[in-house]
């Protein structure tokens, strides 16, 4: 099935003009940077690969799930949203349009919290592997969000158990004491990146990380079927 590039990159622009208008998306893409100056201060002599991935991780959370929500919100409010899903675009245009402007805003809002925090040490190659598949997937938990959520603001709510569970889950959860809790715990992708991000700065190499990848790129695979559907589901909606 071919994508229609015209149609695509119709999309793509609307959400550049759109997203250069809302002041509370750019201030959410912001934040993440803000709290990377402050971890980087922190950091001199912290090895905890939790602690060395938050950053990263308040980006993609924040980043890649919140403004991708509040973008799809935004259209859903405006009734725009319903209008392009009924259009002759397929569900895959509209999904990679409008997921294109949070991918961009998430690897630049990456890249700046990974310097101005200082973590350098982390070697590129690995951390690039276990970031397409964690990407991918917050992007898809933002497009699941936006299409649950009736308006931009109800994001905020939806999305807080999620932060909540994926940024503080791993750090508090050992000294809650509850077994049941800390072995689910490991498994969700901020914990995975942070597993990775320790092997690769002991000398592991991308081989090393195969089952931090595997487990999110399992998450990325789920969170893009469940969005895909979700999608479908909503087209035809009254």
């Amino acid at each position: 099935m071919m994508l229609s590039m015209n149609r695509l990159n119709a999309i793509i622009v609307k959400e550049y003009k759109d997203a250069l208008k809302n002041s509370t998306l750019l201030l959410t893409a912001i934040i993440p940077i803000l709290l990377s100056y402050a971890v980087g201060s922190l950091m001199d002599d912290v090895v905890n690969p939790l602690f060395i991935t938050l950053p990263i991780n308040m980006a993609l959370i924040m980043t890649g799930a919140s403004v991708q929500a509040m973008m799809i919100a935004d259209e859903k409010e405006k009734h725009t949203l319903r209008v392009l899903m009924l259009s002759p675009a397929r569900p895959t245009e509209v999904l990679l349009g409008k997921s294109f402007i949070a991918m961009i805003m998430t690897l630049i809002v990456m890249v700046v919290s990974y310097m101005v925090a200082g973590i350098d040490t982390i070697p590129l190659t690995g951390l690039i592997a276990i970031l397409i598949p964690s990407i991918i997937l917050y992007l898809a938990l933002g497009t699941i969000i936006g299409l649950l959520s009736r308006t931009a603001m109800e994001t905020s709510f939806i999305s807080m158990p999620i932060m909540l569970l994926f940024l503080m889950g791993p750090m508090y959860a050992p000294a809650l004491n509850i077994e049941l809790l800390t072995s689910l715990i490991v498994y969700t992708p901020t914990e995975q990146l942070s597993a990775a991000v320790g092997i690769l700065l002991e000398g592991g190499t991308v081989a090393d990380i195969w089952k931090p990848i595997a487990i999110v790129s399992a998450w990325m695979a789920a969170a893009v079927v469940a969005c895909l559907a979700l999608y479908r589901s909503k087209r035809y909606d009254g």
